[in-house]
């Protein structure tokens, strides 16, 4: 009886586990392309900022191809259902691995005008996200 009780105990937890999750809330998986001028743009951290200031934010970094996915609380893949600024700025992944030895690596053209446009405290992006998102355009232009 005692091992039936230990096994009742135990998915009766799992059961519990599966449907608390994350605080209760689900993560709504989101990924995108960042673009300038229909070109993508590579080494851009991305953030999400809930508007309002609650929640959790959401973060991610593009690839050369401009492809970004975010992550959310703890690192976990995507973010809460809301509304959200979003913003960027410029961190390439290893800037020495681009540059030849005794030469300074040179920022993407445009660079800093997408950082000037689109960064914390100037970018006028919102998106509201309510379902899964695959295919999140962040036009540059």
């Amino acid at each position: 009886m005692k091992r039936f009780s230990a096994i009742t105990a135990s998915a009766v937890l799992a059961t519990l586990a599966l449907l608390v999750g994350c605080g209760g809330e689900r993560l709504l998986p989101v990924s995108g392309t960042a673009t300038r001028g229909g070109d993508p743009v590579g080494g851009l951290y991305v953030q999400f900022e809930p508007s309002g200031g609650e929640g959790s934010a959401g973060w991610g970094i593009t690839g050369p191809d401009g492809r970004f996915t975010l992550s959310g609380p703890g690192g976990a893949m995507g973010v809460r259902a809301g509304t959200y600024k979003a913003w960027v700025d410029y961190r390439p992944a290893d800037p020495d691995s681009d540059a030849p030895q005794g030469t300074s690596l040179e920022l993407p053209a445009g660079i800093e005008q997408i950082e000037s446009q689109y960064g914390r405290s100037s970018s006028p992006l919102s998106f509201e996200l309510t379902g899964r998102t695959d295919n999140l355009e962040l036009k540059l232009d």
